[in-house]
């Protein structure tokens, strides 16, 4: 059963302003930085099994808000082309004592947009974390809302960060997992994607921050297409990957 569109301007007009408004009061406590990635790989499912990617990415935090986004452009082999953003605006609840392993709780929202209509919409909380070794561990519990599709379901992200060493080798594993379940819109499905980088502004001691390495794409039932002998929608596959911070 089809849906009418949501009022999207509400939702984006609100988040536009907050954002706005954020940079009109930003301090030299505030941090923001935006990368450009290149990834090359194959055997991806439902998609092209070979393909290439740019991907645009910026994060801004204050101390009652932040803001991630991406954008992905890419480059199917040997024709294609696909486009896919999501930004996440979050909203601090509360924060805890400094030493809590809880570091604060978030009014979080997730937007998905591509090409081809694709418009999916996610509410909910999240909780940001104090594991000794990372740095940064979240969680976030959504509904999620596809206005095309009738019924929600939910979603459980979690995105971290854990720098460490090998040698005299700095090296970055990060990334982030998907779970949706309990989906009336999809079958449910596991995204697990994280990065393996070598710190090259570490590793060469020079002046840009920039990293070399690998991304994993685990994906169960991608897009929430479930799986069948015809038609294989569980990925395993990784790409080569290079990264520009700026």
């Amino acid at each position: 059963m089809l849906r009418k569109k949501p009022l999207i301007r509400l939702v984006l007009s609100p988040i536009a302003l907050v954002f706005i408004i954020a940079l009109q009061t930003a301090n030299a406590r505030d941090f923001s930085e935006a990368s450009i990635s290149y990834l090359n790989g194959k055997n991806f499912k439902v998609e092209p099994a070979k393909q290439q990617t740019f991907t645009f990415e910026y994060v801004y935090a204050k101390d009652w808000f932040d803001l991630f986004l991406f954008i992905d452009n890419k480059d199917y082999q040997p024709s294609g082309s696909n486009r896919y953003g999501e930004i996440t605006p979050r909203f601090t609840i509360h924060t805890f004592e400094q030493q809590s392993t809880l570091k604060r709780l978030t009014f979080a929202m997730l937007l998905e947009r591509g090409k081809n209509g694709i418009e999916r919409n996610l509410f909910g909380v999240g909780v940001d974390l104090n594991i000794q070794g990372f740095r940064y561990f979240n969680v976030h519990l959504y509904q999620r809302d596809d206005p095309d599709i009738a019924g929600s379901g939910n979603q459980i992200t979690t995105t971290f960060a854990y720098p460490f060493n090998i040698g005299e080798a700095p090296l970055l594993f990060d990334g982030y997992f998907d779970w949706v379940l309990n989906s009336d819109e999809q079958s449910d499905n596991f995204h697990f994607n994280p990065q393996l980088k070598l710190d090259m502004k570490a590793m060469l001691e020079g002046e840009y921050k920039w990293y070399i390495g690998i991304e994993y794409d685990y994906w169960t039932n991608k897009f929430g297409i479930r799986d069948t002998n015809n038609f294989p929608t569980n990925q395993n596959t990784w790409s080569f990957l290079v990264k520009w911070h700026f």
